[in-house]
């Protein structure tokens, strides 16, 4: 095997050697496999048809400067963006084409566009109606105690609004910054329901929701951050309280057991249900449920304080302690959330 040979097969990418005279030669196996290359000598066109790489290659040849261009291969499941790196070799060799997988890399760059997007709009709701009552308050309602005092209120509620959507920001940004390090602490799980459970008695009571939780006798210390986890479960609750009513009134019940075997851990593992039986979730927006800002009554979710964090937060949680999030929803009768964590 030839330098080049070693070279072309030690890249992470798929890449071939393309001629003075525009035609392949030396590639190597993932080149081979993504573009079905069977012998050396074949014309460029034959193998890739996108105007701007061949124009690329072209350009680079010519000038022996090195070229980029991006590349994007269709396929029946869907689309693959490239780049495409192409560094001359010789001018009697040609130039190296390497073609760098970039989907991870756009599709984290739109997340993050998205992200500010999203946080944009959803503070500059609050703000602008805080500026509104601000306005009327020098003006037209300067003299009347009695539209102060409602302005006020509004606006008191638009500011805890803005308060809590940076409280759980900072929340989300702290557990995706140890989402890595699993925690070494043994806790008491028992301890971490009551307290859950505990936190959210007075909506609870507020609502009208009626709640019963089981806790096996089973359950044994386990590894986990007792503060995130008794924050899983406050948000979970919340969501029960905040969306899970029906017309014949609240029904929550949390119930905690162990399992002896779970087959995707492959290890005895804790199983923790928060069930209500309020109008469901359809069918195909379960899957959405963690994403962030997500809701799937917007109205009802910003009338009830909700940020749409609330699940995503959940979500980051269970993965650092290497556990799984799971949805169970039937319209008409209700949701079960389970946060499943090995031993």
């Amino acid at each position: 095997m030839t330098e080049l040979n070693q070279i072309l097969n030690a890249l992470p990418w798929p890449a071939f050697i393309v001629g003075p005279d525009l035609r392949v030669g030396k590639f190597n196996s993932a080149a081979q496999s993504m573009f079905g290359l069977i012998g050396s000598d074949v014309p460029l066109v034959n193998v890739i048809r996108h105007p701007s790489v061949l124009k690329a290659v072209e350009t680079s040849i010519t000038t022996q400067i090195d070229h980029q261009a991006r590349y994007l291969r269709r396929q029946i499941e869907g689309e693959t963006a490239f780049k495409v790196h192409i560094r001359p070799v010789h001018p009697a060799t040609g130039v190296m084409v390497c073609f760098e997988n970039v989907d991870a890399a756009e599709l984290l760059e739109q997340q993050r566009r998205d992200f500010v997007a999203n946080v944009s709009h959803e503070l500059r709701s609050p703000l602008t109606a805080i500026m509104g009552l601000l306005e009327t308050l020098r003006g037209p309602a300067l003299s009347d105690p009695k539209a102060q005092e409602q302005f006020f209120g509004i606006m008191a509620n638009e500011a805890n609004r803005m308060n809590v959507l940076i409280r759980d920001l900072l929340a989300l940004s702290q557990v995706e910054h140890v989402q890595r390090q699993r925690p070494t602490t043994k806790i008491n799980i028992d301890t971490v329901i009551k307290q859950a459970c505990a936190s959210v008695d007075q909506a609870m009571q507020t609502r009208g929701a009626e709640f019963t939780y089981r806790l096996s006798d089973a359950m044994l210390p386990l590894q986990g951050d007792h503060t995130q986890l008794v924050q899983v479960f406050v948000n979970l609750l919340e969501n029960a309280v905040a969306y899970g009513a029906s017309t014949s009134g609240h029904s929550i019940l949390l119930s905690a057991d162990v399992l002896d075997y779970d087959p995707q851990f492959q290890c005895p593992a804790l199983r923790v249900v928060v069930s209500d039986h309020g109008p469901g979730i359809p069918a195909h927006l379960v899957p959405r449920l963690t994403e962030r800002f997500f809701r799937v009554d917007s109205h009802r979710a910003r009338n009830s304080g909700g940020t749409g964090l609330g699940l995503a937060i959940v979500k980051h949680i269970v993965q650092r302690h290497r556990g799984r999030l799971d949805v169970c929803s039937v319209e008409g009768e209700g949701t079960s959330f389970s946060v499943v964590l090995p031993y």
